[in-house]
């Protein structure tokens, strides 16, 4: 039980807001003690043997007062003085604009002496014959201390509220690494693991997902294997097909036959090369050659496929380094569904070809069915085939674009998309770029 409890993270959190607030709570006490024990201090030296003090002030002044003497005295102790009787009145020459009628005096009790504070200064009065005797202390000392004190507070609070910050930090280090895990999960890597750096429930989400990857991963790795072996395994039978529609006498059967045959040799094929794709078995023989010929060659066997192609070349040639039968593979795939998703429009197919110095676009531009923004993270996942249920007229089985898609990564280029929707579509092909 104590166990558990010390491994929970939400016991960790709270045991570090806890200790943060009752360290700020403290430093706070302890400031405002220190700040009242200095204000304290100053009064109880201020009061001290006060009537003395002031004593001395006034025969150094003298009775009746100097004003040679009252600057002196100013100037000795740094207080403002003020001396006022019925015939004359006497300040020193720093006591500037001060106005003593602000300052409320009270009396002390048994004692010749009366007391004020005003905006951070004290001042203490007392009469002697006919003579009113007032002197005035700012308090600069007290105030530097009290500066000093919220300076050195604030600097603890600081670093207790930083070291809080780390500790809470520390403890949600793991999110990150498991947000890039879902991120390398979602990207189709399923092989990649996270290490667990603690024993708390964050700790325990990281085992789990390493624990759903690996899961994952085997499904993934058995379903492929599985699609793989029932291909290689259909060839013979459909091989024994075809041989036996041949000693048919109905022709319009045998070229039913043989047209079946065909569809399910070119799914096996496509089964079998996406499967090589993805688990990065395919050896690419690379050469240079004009893309612009390519897609030439592409629109010519697609030629009377309606709605058309309308191609956009530019002037000069833009040559690749690539496996030109892969590519072909890839931009023909791509191509094809533009073509099937548009069948009943008028308006063609636009492909335009475009580049700079290290990269070349290819932009495949169909105003068909578009795509819905919810279906475009997986356009380009195998067998993935939008809204089936109303798409039996339109052929394939979903794997062209994954097929086209893992070519062009194989050849460090990207393929995207954009769509409004409804009509339009438009995928983006990236290669690197040769320069001649």
């Amino acid at each position: 039980m104590f166990s558990r409890i010390r491994q929970s993270l939400f016991v960790k959190l709270l045991a570090i807001f806890v200790l943060t607030g009752i360290l700020l709570i403290v430093l706070l006490a302890m400031g405002l003690r220190w700040a009242a024990e200095e204000e304290s201090q100053f009064h109880v030296q201020l009061m001290a043997n006060v009537n003395q003090y002031i004593g001395y002030l006034i025969s150094d002044i003298g009775n009746p007062p100097q004003q040679e003497n009252i600057d002196q005295v100013a100037e000795k102790t740094g207080l403002k003085v003020f001396v006022y009787s019925k015939e004359a009145q006497y300040k020193s020459k720093n006591s500037g604009n001060t106005d003593v009628s602000n300052y409320d005096f009270h009396d002390i009790k048994s004692q010749p002496l009366a007391i004020a504070h005003y905006r951070g200064s004290s001042g203490a009065k007392m009469v002697v014959g006919h003579h009113t005797y007032i002197f005035i202390v700012n308090h600069r000392r007290l105030a530097g201390n009290s500066l000093l004190v919220l300076i050195v507070v604030s600097s603890v609070i600081s670093i207790v509220i930083a070291f809080s910050y780390l500790l809470v930090r520390r403890l949600f280090r793991p999110i990150k690494a498991l947000n890039q895990g879902f991120a390398n999960a979602a990207a189709g890597n399923l092989g990649y693991e996270i290490t667990p750096t603690s024993s708390d429930e964050l700790g325990r989400l990281t085992h789990s997902f390493n624990d759903m990857t690996r899961e994952l991963n085997a499904l993934f790795s058995a379903k492929t294997q599985l699609l793989r072996d029932i291909s290689h395994e259909l060839r013979s039978p459909l091989t024994r097909i075809k041989l036996a529609s041949e000693m048919l006498d109905d022709q319009r059967l045998k070229d039913s036959i043989n047209e079946e045959v065909r569809i399910l040799n070119e799914l096996i094929e496509d089964i079998l090369l996406s499967s090589r794709l993805q688990s990065g078995r395919i050896e690419l023989y690379f050469s240079k050659f004009d893309l612009g010929d390519l897609l030439e060659s592409i629109v010519r066997r697609n030629g009377n496929v309606i709605p058309g192609i309308e191609l956009s070349l530019p002037q000069e040639p833009i040559y690749i380094d690539a496996d030109i039968k892969r590519i072909r593979t890839a931009l023909q795939n791509v191509i094809e569904n533009a073509l099937k998703y548009s069948m009943h429009q008028t308006r063609h197919v636009e492909i335009k070809l475009h580049g700079d110095s290290k990269i070349v676009c290819i932009d495949i531009i169909d105003y068909g069915q578009g795509i819905k923004v919810a279906d475009q993270s997986r356009i380009f996942n195998a067998f993935t085939r939008l809204d089936p249920s109303r798409n039996h007229a339109i052929p394939g089985y979903g794997l062209g674009l994954n097929i086209a898609k893992n070519i062009i990564e194989l050849h460090g280029g990207t393929i995207s998309l954009e769509s409004d929707g409804e009509q339009y579509t438009r995928f983006t092909v990236e290669l690197p770029i040769v320069n001649e």
